[in-house]
């Protein structure tokens, strides 16, 4: 696995004055110079304050009011690093674009497999990952089953998805997400029955043990009075339940917690 190198061109938008920008501005390329897609930029402590990095490696963020802290690289595979946004000396702390210059350059080891827990297994290497914020709305009208990827029966024992839906038919591999590199998150689409169509979010560690799961998106045929869909953020899983009465839909709200641990619970 190839190291990461990260070029961030950092672009002055006010005078010579030290002072910070209202926005951070980037460029991520690996160690042979090509941009890196997809990498998620956040400021710390405040990850719902988020970009990822386009396909030709460039992020703009825009920056929090009073915020001086640091900003956080995350590429999966990859070590997660950070680069500061204030500078100490003399015992005090000038507010400047992150550096002295214009330009700075971070370099980011690859995460070594044997300190990983995430599968290595190449079965989650063939699954498309998805940038945060990301919100989940499947149903039988936006999924397209010809296109998506069905799991072989294998597939879905190491995923020990049989066991959980032992009734359950057609699992779908959907995307994956980059919670933590310590943790692999995958989501899966199946039918429990003909008639409902059920999208679930779980985490593995690298022995493909479940540490946690939560479904995140939920469609019937029967009766379309209810379904469910979600806001994937950095840490945090919204889902939306919406149920369709007499007097139009009602929703009902849970918000759940993405544990360092690969563990989610909801919040009460």
């Amino acid at each position: 696995m190839k190291n990461l190198h990260y070029t961030l061109f950092l672009f002055l938008l006010f005078s010579c004055k030290p002072r910070v920008n209202n926005f951070y501005q980037g460029k991520v390329i690996d160690l042979n110079n090509k941009p890196l897609e997809g990498v998620i930029v956040t400021e710390e402590d405040r990850k719902e304050k988020q970009t990822t990095t386009d396909k030709n490696g460039y992020f703009k963020l825009d920056r929090s009011p009073d915020w001086l802290g640091r900003l956080i690289f995350i590429k999966d595979g990859y070590q997660t690093d950070t680069i500061a946004s204030v500078w100490h000396q003399a015992g005090e702390t000038t507010e400047y674009n992150f550096i002295e210059k214009d330009t700075t350059i971070v370099r980011l080891k690859a995460t070594k497999v044997k300190d990983s827990i995430v599968p290595s297994n190449s079965l989650f290497q063939s699954i498309e990952s998805i940038g945060l914020p990301f919100k989940d709305s499947t149903n039988f009208d936006n999924f397209n089953f010809k296109e998506s990827r069905k799991l072989t029966n294998r597939e879905a024992g190491i995923l020990k998805l049989n066991t959980l839906y032992s009734g359950a038919t057609g699992f779908y591999s959907r995307y994956t997400v980059p919670f933590s590199t310590k943790f692999k998150s995958v989501v899966i689409s199946y039918h429990p029955n003909e008639h409902e169509l059920i999208t679930t979010l779980i985490n593995y560690d690298r022995d493909y043990n479940i540490l946690g799961k939560v479904d995140i998106a939920y469609d019937e045929i029967a009766e379309s009075q209810f379904w469910k869909e979600s806001l994937l953020t950095m840490d945090k899983i919204i889902v939306d339940e919406i149920s369709w009465m007499e007097n139009g839909p009602v929703r009902k709200t849970k918000a759940y917690e993405v544990l360092p641990n690969g563990k989610i619970t909801r919040n009460q």
